[in-house]
Parts: C-alpha cells; structure tokens; sequence
C-alpha cells in the first residue's frame, strides 16, 4: 500500500503537496478526493483537492462561454450589481447630521445651567459613530462602482483570440 503525506496543516495557504511514494504533485483545493484518500491509506484527510490543470481548463471555458455571449451577459451583471449595490446614503447621513445637531444644542443648554449632560454626550458620540458607519458604506459602493466600470471598459475592448 502506499504511503500519504498530507502537509495540508503546515502551511494553509499554499497548495498542498501530495506525496504518492516518489512522485509528489502540487494540487489546489477544490473537489472532494476525501473517498480516494481514505481508500488508499485508511485516514480520512480534510483536504479538498483537484488538480490545477483541470481548474485552468475549467476557468478558461467559464471564461470563453461568457465572452461569446457577453451581449445578452453584461447588461444582465451590470444590473444586478447595481440592485445589490443600492442607493447612497446621503439622506441617512443628513438625519444624522440633523440629529447630532440638536442634540448638541441641547447638550450646550443643560451645560449652561449646570445639569448632567453625559448620557447626551454618548448619544452623540454614537450618532457619529453611525454616520461614519453609513460614510464607509459609500465610499466601499463607490469602489465597487469604480471597479464595474473598469470591467466594463475592459469587456469593451475584447477581441477574440
């Protein structure tokens, strides 16, 4: 019987590096060999494996298929990015705006007559911890929308090889 080597725990991200008595092959996780390596050597290994020439003829004919029919395939992607994507939130962010505001003039209030004002001061410093929850939420979509039209610029310029 021949002997396994799995080094899949050494080094998680590299592909692992099989061993089948003399001959050692790189693969990259991707299909269930789980059956065939419990066959061959009795262990069950987590690794899920196939081999890369098998994953590039794969992702060259993905590839291809969606070139040859990039017409009817591109309006349909554009559009589900853009319904995933959604509206800006510029109206959240004014009520925040609008909100901390007050509360401010509130907080200045209660100040000048020397009352408490600290639950006033942490519902401000969370207002602004949304607001800029809901600014990093646009500029991550406006990312999103700059890399779609470099996709889309790229997918204008295709020639077929």
């Amino acid at each position: 019987m021949a002997s396994w080597e799995c080094c899949c725990k050494v080094n998680t991200f590299a592909p692992p590096l099989w061993a089948v008595a003399a001959c050692r092959k790189r693969i990259s996780p991707a299909a269930n060999l789980l059956a065939v390596s419990k066959k061959a050597t009795g262990l069950l290994c987590p690794a899920r494996t196939v081999k890369e020439y098998v994953l590039h003829a794969a992702v060259v004919q993905v590839v291809n298929e969606v070139y040859a029919q990039r017409d009817a395939f591109l309006p349909q992607l554009k559009a589900n990015i853009e319904k995933v994507l959604g509206e800006d939130n510029s109206g959240p962010v004014a009520e925040v705006d609008a909100k901390i505001a007050d509360l401010q003039q509130e907080l200045l209030k209660k100040a000048k007559a020397n009352q408490d004002y600290e639950m006033l001061g942490k519902e401000i410093t969370r207002l602004r911890e949304e607001k800029y929850q809901l600014q990093l939420e646009d500029a991550n979509r406006e990312g999103i929308r700059q890399k779609v039209a470099e996709l889309e610029t790229c997918t204008e310029n295709w020639t077929a090889r």
